[in-house]
Parts: C-alpha cells; structure tokens; sequence
C-alpha cells in the first residue's frame, strides 16, 4: 500500500469511529437508548477501539521519528530539533497509555488542590504540564528556523490540529463540565471533537514524517553512491 493510499485510509477509519460514536452518544442522550457495543466507540472512553487506534497513531509516530533521528544527518539545529520532538511524543504516548496526567491531578485533590471545580486550584496539577511541554515547545520553536519551509508549515498544520484537540478542547470540555457537572450531549461532543483532531493531527504528522525520512534516505543513498 502507498503512503497516501495508507494515510487516506487512515483518515476514512477516524470518520467511521466518528460516525459510530456520534450514532451512539446521540441515541445514548436523546433517545436514552442504551448499546451493549457502544463503549467500544465513546471517544471519551479508555481501553476501546479509538483508544488503542489513538495509541498506535503515536507509536507509529514514535517508530517514525526514532528513524528520522537515526538517519538524519542534517545541521546541528535540526538534529535537536528532531530529537527533542521525539521526546515530546515520546512523553505524549506515554501519557496517553497509562493516563499519568489524570492519576498526578487525583493525586493532588484533597492535598494542595481543590476537589470543586469551580475553584482555581483544582486545576493546579496542570502547571508541571505547562512547564514541561512549554519548554519543549520554546526549543521546538526556536530550532525549527533550521527547517525547509515546506516542512515547517506542514509540521505547524499538524501541530496544530494534535494542540487543538489535545490542550484547547480539553480545558473547553473541563470548564464546561463546571457549567455542567452532570454532563450532557454537549460535553460528549466537545470530547468527540478533542479526540477526533487529535487523530487527525497524528495522521497528518505521520504523513510529514514518513515523507520527510524517505527523503532523508533518498539524499543519505545519492551521496554515499
């Protein structure tokens, strides 16, 4: 399989999870009818079909970005570039597999932070966070000058489809769980869109690694012949 026909085929499974989940969660709180399969497609459910699709579009993410750091033998800028992005996937998938970010906030509920969410210090667990990824982000930003232009516009479309969903959809679902606390088809939604542009952003990273290291290897090949 070709990799637009791969990355094509990608995109139409997300739209078939995301039809299936819409079916369900709409059915689920408009008709209050109840599916024995329907955990299998939440987008807001761990250890479901999306769920290890999500994880599998970051390890093949990681796998990618492993090789374009084995085999880059471009400037000094990008080589830290690359690598500091594998170790912010690297962090992500790690995240996202043993759900470390929502164990760390329950951790600090009761103690330094506050159980009511309509208080700021509920949402003190999200400062390391911030710290962490922040910094990462910074030194992305400021090693991506290195970058071919075409690459870099790529990488900023599909970074910012992945943050989209993944910060800014993700405190929208948390505020409006406040507003809402007993939550409602629109809450469903707002993690629907969250896991969907993630997937999205994922796939579209894949695309723009998998070109960019057949690239590499095609340029690494002509000099060394």
């Amino acid at each position: 399989m070709g990799r637009k026909r791969l990355i094509w085929s990608l995109l139409f499974f997300i739209a078939l999870l995301l039809a299936i989940n819409l079916f369900i969660v709409f059915n689920e709180m408009v008709f209050d009818r109840q599916y024995r399969f329907g955990r299998l497609f939440h987008f807001d459910t761990r250890l479901n079909i999306p769920f290890f699709f999500s994880l599998f579009l970051q390890l093949a993410n990681l796998l990618l970005l492993f090789n374009i750091v084995r085999y880059c033998r471009a400037s000094k800028s990008q080589t830290v570039f690359w690598r500091t992005l594998f170790l912010a996937f690297f962090l992500f998938a790690l995240d996202e597999a043993f759900y470390i970010h929502q164990h760390f906030k329950m951790s600090t509920f009761g103690t330094i932070a506050s159980y009511d969410r309509a208080s700021w210090s509920h949402y003190l667990w999200v400062i390391p966070y911030f710290l962490v990824f922040g910094s990462l982000i910074a030194v992305l930003f400021i090693y991506s000058t290195a970058l071919p232009t075409p690459l870099k516009r790529k990488l900023f479309i599909a970074g910012s489809l992945f943050l989209f969903g993944a910060v800014a959809m993700e405190f929208a679902g948390t505020f409006y769980a406040v507003i809402k606390p007993e939550g409602d088809i629109y809450l469903l939604l707002i993690k629907s869109l969250e896991a969907t542009l993630q997937m999205v952003g994922s796939v579209m990273f894949m695309d723009t690694f998998a070109t960019h290291l057949y690239h590499n290897k095609l340029e690494i090949r002509s000099k060394g012949s």
